[in-house]
């Protein structure tokens, strides 16, 4: 589905089941191999450009696995593409493997990390399952940059939003996504985000406060809204520099919308179809106020019924 991609969020993948033989395999096993006389920089370059010619997500996995145990040379650019971008599907059994190496050496090297079927959060019994997202060192993930959540139903806000208010350093995060309400409970946690600049939520509380704070996200250019409503709306985007906006669906536009839409440069509304006797006035009222938008993605679909 389109949406707004920050350039820290390049596809993720699943590293392949090879990894479980790299957790076995111990740095002094790793044969000598040839001696490549390059730069440091050159070699990154070059590793980069592999990475991203082969499209095929597997085949990426396996041939950056392979140039991980051919050489001593090639071992740290192959590990850090290989560890770049994560998905972790919860409670699968590729998770276990994911957290093994996480727990090992590998979590310095994660940029963005991408959650699926998070979809509630398990006893606390569980939780040292190696298999629970709760079981990852977030804590160590220096070089996190973006956390993707948006691809679970989350049933335990709270647990969740304190987990991530503990565990992951302040002012990391370049993007959040998930489908949590932004309430009092996932506030704390974004407070202490303030480099976020693409954020994903549900929808907006009506009981959530201080969302007009300077300090809360004072950098958000990007922001996406599932359910768009005129709740605290205001308050969110008034005096923040965001120019891109996405919306799922909605009622009214809000109050505020003639005012917010002239930042707007790019305008996301492609999963969204008003009824068609509400399209003239819905165009209207965006062709009026964005005035500044460049780019708008839209799909509106009328249907003609013959002899009617």
């Amino acid at each position: 589905m389109p949406q707004f991609i920050e350039p820290s969020r390049k596809a993720p993948f699943t590293p392949p089941l090879a990894l479980h033989d790299e957790r076995k395999v111990d740095n002094s096993e790793i044969p000598d191999g040839p001696t490549f006389k390059l730069p440091p920089e050159l070699l990154r370059i070059i590793f980069e450009e592999v990475a991203s010619s082969i499209r095929n997500s597997k085949a990426r996995d396996h041939t950056l696995y392979n140039l991980l145990l051919t050489s001593r040379d090639l071992y740290s650019e192959a590990h850090r593409l290989l560890y770049r971008d994560i998905i972790f599907v919860h409670h699968s059994s590729a998770a276990g493997l994911i957290a093994e190496a996480l727990h090992s050496d590998a979590d310095t090297c994660v940029r963005s990390l991408r959650v699926d079927n998070f979809v509630a959060v398990a006893a606390k019994s569980n939780r040292s399952t190696r298999t629970h997202f709760f079981h990852l060192p977030l804590n160590s993930m220096g070089g996190l940059r973006s956390l993707d959540l948006s691809g679970s139903r989350i049933k335990n806000p709270l647990e969740v939003a304190e987990f991530l208010r503990t565990s992951i350093p302040a002012n990391s995060l370049v993007g959040f996504h998930s489908r949590l309400f932004l309430d009092n409970n996932i506030l704390p946690f974004l407070r202490q985000q303030s480099n976020i600049q693409f954020l994903s939520i549900l929808c907006l509380n009506e009981s959530v406060s201080s969302l007009g704070l300077p300090q809360l996200m004072p950098n958000l250019k990007r922001l996406t809204i599932s359910l768009l409503n005129d709740v605290r709306f205001q308050d969110l985007v008034e005096d923040r520099p965001i120019t891109v906006f996405r919306f799922n669906s909605f009622h009214p536009l809000p109050h505020y919308w003639s005012k917010f839409a002239p930042r707007l440069h790019s305008l996301d509304m492609s999963l969204y179809s008003p009824p068609l006797s509400y399209l003239h006035e819905f165009l209207e009222t965006i062709a009026m106020a964005a005035i500044n938008l460049r780019l708008l993605f839209a799909c509106f679909e009328i249907s003609f019924l013959s002899g009617r």
